[in-house]
């Protein structure tokens, strides 16, 4: 239902790494925090409007982030 990632490293923007969000894209840089609401409004049905992806880091720096996945129902 909401995705939280945060950035542990800086990418600079020469590196080629950001998160896209609809048109736009969030540079990582360490301690950034982005939450995605994966869901329209209080309902569990998918906002595909909220699409988003990582993209590929170039030459031989490094992307970390931590991800939080937020669920309706508990993980078995």
């Amino acid at each position: 239902m909401v995705t939280a990632l945060a950035y542990l490293t800086t990418v600079p923007e020469e590196g080629g790494a950001a998160t896209k969000v609809g048109d736009h894209e969030i540079q990582p840089e360490t301690g950034r925090l982005l939450v995605f609401h994966n869901c329209i409004g209080k309902t569990n049905e998918l906002d595909r409007s909220a699409a988003h992806a990582g993209m590929p880091v170039l030459g031989a720096q490094e992307k970390w982030a931590l991800n939080l996945w937020y669920h309706e129902y508990p993980a078995v």
